[in-house]
């Protein structure tokens, strides 16, 4: 038979993706109707874990939603009042009527690097949208630094921190982000930083930071005293 779990409330929120694994499993139908308003928040693991298909329908009202907390969910199709949405082996089959949040997400692609001596040194990033990409949407970005030690605007390209927005055109479901930052030949600490999504235009952020570290690849040299106190003598050289 078909399992179904069924909300009775409304106002509800049911958080798949923070579930632990194993805890719910053998559902193949989610009923968020209840009482309306209600979400659903979903990951690619978290409904293999659910399912034993890989496979999970969605039925509700409007007003329901439905948030991926993943990347990258594609629109596959759109069949008997049910739009499919893909990501790897999970499929899930939404209710015309819910709605499917464009839900942001950002990851480190190459961002644990050496400076570099002159010049930039790109680190890169790769942001998401994950769900509903049909329109057009934006995201500003900024960094944030990590203690103990963290970089200040020397340690990037053009003397600044740098920081921007990345627009979406419709239908565009990732986009690469470059950090330029400035080599040198100072020998320092490794230095990490955060990249900070926020003011989301036409979608939410899911996953809104991803970490960098800058490696140090220069090496400080200093002088200290052997044998630097005692007396000159009478005569000749008397070395320190």
């Amino acid at each position: 038979g078909t399992d179904t779990l069924a909300l009775t409330g409304g106002g509800l929120t049911l958080d798949l993706a923070g579930l632990a694994p194993g805890r719910l499993q053998g559902i193949e139908v989610i009923d968020l109707t209840g009482k309306g308003d209600n979400r659903l928040v979903l990951s690619a693991a978290s409904l293999l874990a659910l399912s034993d298909t890989g496979s999970l329908r969605i039925d509700g009202d409007a007003g329901d939603r439905v948030s991926f907390a993943d990347s990258v969910w594609t629109r596959a199709s759109i069949s008997a009042g049910y739009v499919t949405y893909s990501n790897g082996g999970a499929s899930v089959q939404v209710a015309a009527a819910v709605t499917v949040d464009t839900s942001l997400l950002i990851t480190p692609l190459d961002a644990v690097k050496a400076e570099g001596d002159s010049g930039g040194t790109p680190f890169t990033f790769t942001v998401s949208r994950s769900g509903d990409t049909a329109g057009a949407g934006s995201v500003v970005w900024s960094l944030a630094g990590i203690a103990p030690s963290f970089p200040n605007g020397a340690d990037f390209v053009g003397g600044v921190l740098p920081g921007g927005t990345i627009s979406f055109a419709a239908g565009q479901a990732s986009a690469i982000l470059t950090i330029g930052v400035a080599g040198d030949r100072l020998a320092e600490p490794d230095e990490s930083f955060r990249v900070v999504l926020s003011a989301a235009q036409g979608g939410t952020i899911a996953l809104g930071s991803a970490t960098a570290t800058i490696l140090n690849d220069d090496t400080g040299f200093s002088i200290a005293a052997a044998d630097a106190s005692h007396a000159e003598g009478n005569s000749g050289v008397t070395p320190f």
